[in-house]
């Protein structure tokens, strides 16, 4: 049994989610051969690092062009996927390195190109989506996708009305690491504030807050500034009496002792925060993807957003972290959240995939004799 599962570096959420499947995966079977692949590397291997650095540049400086595009094409069916004319021939080249039995995508284009592949060819694998936000972006949906893994039973019933079969999608939440399935109780007096920016960049003002938090008594403050060189020294040297934490994989570590994250809304960072039941302060969402997932938060309960800039932010950040009442009740409301999508849900579902693709694998086999 060989799968592969295809991803992308557009934000580091995507890879993520499909670090975790992999893990999941390995806990089945031994005998599971499983390749995790960054397909615009694998395709555009000379062209990739381009293709990412001109992906961080536009959201970065022009995210209203970005939400521009992302609103454009969820009215306009369009075909999205990987463009090129040699785009089969490597396709090919990918399907004859791995021979996958199932194809496991974790974000939208990897989905869609497979999708149209397997219309043109004669591929017989599996096609499974991971689906990485609280989204009803058509993006999402792909001819040829055999299940879904969704985030919420909203985006269950979402693809359920666009002609999705329910027994074809299984609500999982956004995979993440068993390491953030904390059970958390009330604060002590001092409170322990983590502040995260996402695999995209810190948060906007961020110094404008590191000045007021400081200056309070009984705040400790931790930074994770990521694989930022300049940030993470200018951080350092400004504010010594606070933790500054480059690039870690043990984020984990840091959500288990904090009281409060602030954060960008993206969809895994929403589910570390959810399993580990730390209260989120979101500030201003400005791509599609995250004012949906912020959506999510208000609706749920899971924390306060603020939507849009103003000299009061430093306040309202305050009055949050001081609201012992209120943090206690978004813990209990994600306490509560959890029990819809244990991290079991994930594991049984691949596992379900995996015997469905053993199955058909013997019936080809079977028919084969037969013919």
């Amino acid at each position: 049994m060989n799968i592969l599962i295809l991803t992308a570096r557009f934000g580091m959420g995507h890879i993520s989610v499909a670090n975790t499947i992999e893990r999941e995966l390995k806990t089945l079977d031994s005998e599971i051969k499983i390749s995790t692949v960054d397909l615009i590397e694998y395709v555009y291997s000379e062209r990739a690092k381009i293709i990412y650095n001109g992906f961080s540049l536009l959201v970065k400086n022009h995210p209203e062009i970005y939400n521009l595009l992302y609103k454009f094409s969820e009215k306009i069916e369009m075909d999205i996927k990987l463009p090129g004319s040699s785009i089969n021939k490597k396709l090919n080249k990918l399907i004859e390195d791995y021979s996958p039995d199932i194809i496991i995508s974790t974000i939208p284009i990897c989905a869609r190109t497979i999708s149209a592949f397997k219309r043109s060819t004669n591929l017989n694998s599996l096609l499974v989506t991971s689906i990485t936000d609280i989204s009803t972006h058509i993006e999402w949906i792909a001819p040829g996708t055999d299940y879904y893994l969704v985030p919420s039973k909203e985006i269950k019933n979402h693809l359920i009305k666009y002609g999705v079969k329910a027994s074809r999608v299984f609500t999982t939440g956004v995979p993440v690491s068993k390491n953030f399935n904390i059970k958390k109780e009330g604060s002590a007096k001092t409170k322990n504030i983590l502040i995260m920016g996402g695999g995209l960049g810190l948060l906007p003002k961020l110094e404008n807050l590191m000045d007021r938090l400081v200056k309070e008594p009984n705040i400790c403050v931790t930074i994770i500034s990521g694989k930022n060189k300049n940030s993470y020294d200018r951080l350092l040297k400004k504010y010594p009496q606070s933790e500054i934490i480059g690039f870690t994989k043990e984020v984990h570590k840091y959500m288990e002792k904090a009281d409060i994250i602030l954060t960008k809304p993206g969809g895994v960072t929403l589910f570390e925060a959810i399993y580990s039941e730390t209260p989120m302060f979101i500030i201003k969402p400005y791509l599609a993807q995250e004012k949906a997932n912020g959506k999510f938060i208000e609706e749920y309960m899971l924390g306060k957003v603020v939507w849009e800039n103003s000299e009061d932010i430093p306040n309202q950040l305050m009055d949050f972290i001081k609201a012992e009442e209120v943090l206690n009740f978004i813990r209990e409301n994600m306490r509560q959240l959890k029990t819809e999508f244990p991290n079991v849900n994930l594991k049984n579902t691949l596992k379900t995939i995996v015997e469905k693709a053993k199955r058909k694998n013997l019936y080809n086999i079977n028919l084969a004799d037969v013919i």
